[in-house]
């Protein structure tokens, strides 16, 4: 398994939301297949998210489960975030983004990083 991630400081990130502007659509499984591609095809290269999605507790495991290396955010995003990674095994974050990555759409996908089984 890959390294887990560091979470590292960004000056320009926006902190901790819950849903972006986007509405969501940064957790669309299609999305989510390309991350983890980019993951598959690095190798032992470090692949890293920044912004409101790495800042995202909730979205910080299934990233993990992904194989992204690195998260990026702002300052005060950093204790959530990395509680929330500490919290979840590598076994685990891989079963939330198997089934992350199986989902409908990204509404799904939020249901499960709120409400995990």
């Amino acid at each position: 398994p890959p390294p887990r991630p560091g979470v590292a400081n960004s000056p320009g990130g926006q902190g901790s939301v819950r849903r972006t502007r986007t509405g969501g659509r940064e957790l669309a499984p299609r999305r989510l297949r390309l991350v983890a591609a980019v993951c598959d095809g690095a190798g032992e290269a470090m692949v890293g998210v920044c912004g409101e999605l790495a800042a995202d507790p909730g979205a910080a495991a299934l990233l993990v489960g992904l194989g992204v290396s690195e998260l990026s955010m702002s300052p005060l995003a950093i204790p959530l975030v990395k509680r929330a990674v500490r919290a979840v095994d590598d076994p685990e974050a891989q079963r939330l983004a198997t089934v992350a990555l199986a989902a409908d759409g990204p509404t799904e996908v939020r249901d499960l990083l709120n409400h995990p089984a």
